[in-house]
């Protein structure tokens, strides 16, 4: 049974889900359906914080899947999913990321950084503050 992490979204932890009958899946072991559930949780917990924040400095916009957030300059950073291949692929700043769920945490198969932490980072270069992801 998959359980979603229950520490509110201002937390800095990352969205977590826990397997109570043994180990915890990773992107190469979730079956489609536990990937959208995992990968619509950081959706959904990326726009919260963003529309939270003012839209004259940061928009989040949803469409079709794909999440856009869009500043007051510049092109926007797109957050979507890859069911077939379980991972979030974030485009930002002529750079590209793609982040596989490690059983904890959605890490960057080539650098292994994790999404929230550099979500925090590349906002805070555009808005001037880091983001509660």
């Amino acid at each position: 049974m998959i359980v979603k992490d229950p520490r509110p979204i201002t937390e800095s932890a990352p969205a977590a889900a826990v397997d109570e009958d043994g180990p915890m899946e990773t992107s190469d072991t979730l079956d489609e359906t536990s990937f959208r559930a995992l990968a619509g949780a950081v959706i959904d917990r990326v726009r919260a914080v963003v529309d939270a924040e003012d839209p004259d400095l940061v928009e989040a916009v949803l469409e079709a899947g794909v999440l856009k957030v869009q500043f007051a300059s510049g092109p926007p950073f797109v957050l979507n999913l890859q069911p077939p291949i379980r991972e979030l692929w974030l485009a930002a700043d002529r750079a590209a990321w793609h982040f596989r769920w490690d059983g904890a945490r959605w890490l960057d198969k080539k650098h292994g950084g994790e999404l929230y932490a550099t979500l925090k980072e590349l906002c805070a270069g555009k808005v001037g503050k880091e983001l509660p992801f």
